[in-house]
C-alpha cells in the first residue's frame, strides 16, 4: 500500500523530465544529481514538461519502487518549481496539496503552535 506521511522525506526534480524513464534511469539520476543518501520511506518526484504526469520513486526496504500518475484532466501545479536543476525537499503539506490540485499561489500556509 503506497502512503506518504508526515514523517516522510520528500525530493522534487525542479526540471521537467521525460516520462519515458525508467526506474533505472530515475534512480540513476537521484545517485548523479540529487547527492542524498536515500534512506527507508524516502521519496523522489518528478513531473512532465506539460506538468499532467509525475512519477514517484520511493526507497522501499531493500528496493525502489515506481509510481506514476497522470492526470486526464488539468495539471500540476509547478508555480512552486524554480526550473534549475537539482533537487529540493518539499513539505508533506505541499506535496498533499499539489497532487490534490490546489493552485500554490491563491494558498497561505500559516504557521501554529503545537501542542
Amino acid at each position: 500500500m503506497f502512503s506518504i506521511d508526515k514523517g516522510t522525506r520528500l525530493f522534487v526534480c525542479t526540471r521537467a523530465v521525460d516520462m519515458r524513464k525508467g526506474i533505472f534511469t530515475l534512480y540513476n539520476m537521484v545517485l548523479s544529481e540529487a547527492s542524498i543518501v536515500p534512506s527507508e520511506g524516502d521519496c523522489f518526484i518528478w513531473f512532465n514538461k506539460s506538468r499532467n504526469s509525475c512519477k514517484i520513486l520511493r526507497w522501499y526496504g531493500d528496493s525502489y519502487l515506481l509510481y506514476q500518475r497522470r492526470l486526464s484532466k488539468g495539471k500540476f501545479d509547478a508555480s512552486w518549481l524554480d526550473g534549475s536543476v537539482g533537487y529540493r525537499q518539499v513539505a508533506w503539506a505541499i506535496f498533499l496539496a499539489v497532487m490534490e490540485g490546489i493552485d500554490l499561489r491563491s494558498v497561505r500556509i500559516t504557521k501554529r503552535e503545537r501542542f
